[in-house]
């Protein structure tokens, strides 16, 4: 079984590097006049996360991926042209490690993984490491590119092909070769060491999801003198929900709308003759979905998803869009400052007994969702700075409003009613805002004729009115958003039947109650 977890580590760590190495059109694409061209090497780790990167420098840098496979760096050596191209690069940022420190067998010269105890020796000794690292900055430079150094980051546990340790040892070689160099280091292994430490997926190769193209970009925009600290405070809002919340409004096409996808969807909206002029603002010049630099957005489902705002960090699943969509667009739209929304994911929570039980002697006791979210809210408040990397700490935030849509998952109302206000000041307490600006999302379920919860509603309504809450709570209704099941792409009612303009309407109106909110 060993040698099994062994060979399947090496397993991803080549087939990663192959996939993502192999896109060959990323380097051929056609060049941007006046942008730098940015060249990235890496090992499997930084493949990974190549895409992302590209998309968030867009507009301000060219960032290629070498089409070359380089496994260590007497390889990159042996294969420099290749790897390096024909263009004239203005910045190279490079990392090679986990291939030189692992153990192989020596008895051949190709690469095959051997147990150190079987007489397995490292793949580059660190004599070599430091030389051959020597010889890349040098050619690197004649190249006439700056050049950022990456560390290579944590190893967790030891199998006998990679230790635990190592590459804290190679690390420091290479850093003396760098400063040697005046070459500037991106500290790759300290950022993924505190991505682990609160990550509950832990492992060497655990990074999808991951925000390990973060420092990259921040590195590569301060190093072209490029970088541009957003318009602070950061607008902060929060959103906290059960079912709804997730969001299975249907899209449809990936990066641009589909021909011919089914009334209620996205693609829909923009194509059909009858709403394309009121959503052309979700479409770019080429046709293509928009994104915007003003809003961030994340979201914690079955991994991180964060960056720009656009359809790929919306909704529950990647081609799906929920109510953040376009409250991004409204609070976009509406504020000077960055704006960012984060949306939790706690599956189908209760208010009572899953946020917040009050007793009769008032001690209240926080429940298994209430711990979560407020373990996952202060996560990512501390960890803006690892998320977004135009995000500087001495920027700030200020938490600017919370959306709380929840209640139908309790099945005693009147405990919900009683409990809710509870919940919303002791929120407020963790936060230190007395005042923090909340909406109540109304549940919509069933529309006006057949309300699936009346007396939920009822309740909401009332939380929002209660004289302590005065202007600085409100309830959206969203009960007039509910779809017509045949004009909507997805059977189940639940997911508001996949309804992609239902979530678009609750999103503005809940945008709109929050702008009122802060002119109170």
């Amino acid at each position: 079984m060993k040698y099994k977890k062994i060979f399947f580590i090496l397993f991803l760590t080549f087939s990663f590097g192959i996939s993502l190495a192999e896109e060959k059109p990323t380097i051929q694409s056609k060049e941007k006049n006046k942008l730098p061209n940015v060249l990235l090497i890496g090992d499997s780790v930084y493949q990974a996360f190549i895409h992302n990167a590209i998309k968030m420098l867009k507009g301000r840098a060219n960032l290629h991926y070498s089409p070359t496979l380089t496994y260590h760096t007497g390889q990159a050596l042996d294969q420099y042209n290749a790897l390096i191209g024909s263009k004239k690069w203005d910045l190279i940022h490079f990392n090679f490690g986990f291939n030189d420190i692992m153990y192989k067998d020596p008895t051949i010269k190709s690469i095959r993984a051997m147990h150190k105890d079987a007489g397995g020796v490292p793949v580059t000794s660190l004599e070599n490491y430091e030389k051959n690292l020597q010889e890349l900055v040098k050619r690197f430079k004649k190249n006439g590119a700056k050049v950022i150094w990456a560390s290579t980051t944590p190893i967790y546990g030891s199998n006998g092909i990679l230790y635990e340790g190592d590459e804290i040892t190679y690390n420091n070689i290479a850093a003396k070769v760098m400063r040697e160099n005046n070459i500037t280091i991106n500290d790759m292994h300290t950022h993924a060491k505190k991505y682990n430490e609160s990550n509950r997926h832990k492992g060497t190769f655990s990074y999808k999801g991951a925000t390990l193209h973060t420092p990259i970009i921040r590195s590569v925009l301060k190093e072209l003198k490029l970088y541009k600290p957003i318009k602070g405070p950061l607008k902060v809002f929060i959103m906290l929900g059960g079912k709804t919340h997730m969001g299975s409004g249907v899209v449809g096409g990936g990066s641009a709308p589909r021909a011919g996808s089914k009334p209620g969807s996205l693609d829909n909206l923009v194509l059909n003759k009858k709403t394309a002029v009121k959503f052309k603002h979700l479409l770019n010049d080429k046709g293509n979905w928009k994104s915007r630099s003003d809003v961030w957005l994340r979201y914690d489902r079955r991994w991180t998803n964060a960056g720009l705002h656009g359809i790929r960090y919306a909704g529950d699943r990647q081609r799906n869009v929920g109510y953040e969509y376009s409250l991004g667009i409204t609070l976009g739209d509406h504020y000077k400052e960055q704006v960012f929304i984060y949306k939790s994911s706690l599956g189908s929570p209760s208010v009572c007994p899953g946020f917040i039980t009050v007793p009769k002697n008032q001690n209240i006791k926080f429940g298994k969702s209430y711990n979560s979210f407020i373990k996952v809210a202060d996560s990512t408040l501390e960890q803006l700075s690892n998320t977004f990397p135009v995000y500087d700490d001495s920027t700030g935030y200020e938490l600017a409003g919370l959306i709380i849509n929840l209640g139908e998952h309790d099945k005693d109302i009147s405990l919900f009613a009683n409990t809710f206000p509870h919940l919303i000041k002791a929120l407020r307490k963790h936060f230190k805002q007395p005042k923090l600006p909340i909406v109540i999302v109304g549940s919509g379920l069933g529309g006006r004729e057949k309300p699936q919860y009346p007396e939920l509603i009822k309740a909401q309504q009332a939380i929002a009115e209660r004289p302590e809450f005065k202007g600085n709570v409100i309830f959206t209704d969203t009960r007039d958003f509910w779809p017509d099941p045949k004009k909507s792409p997805d059977p189940y009612p639940t997911n508001w039947y996949g309804n992609a303009l239902s979530y678009y309407q609750m999103g503005e109106a809940i945008g709109k109650d929050l702008i009122s909110l802060q002119k109170n």
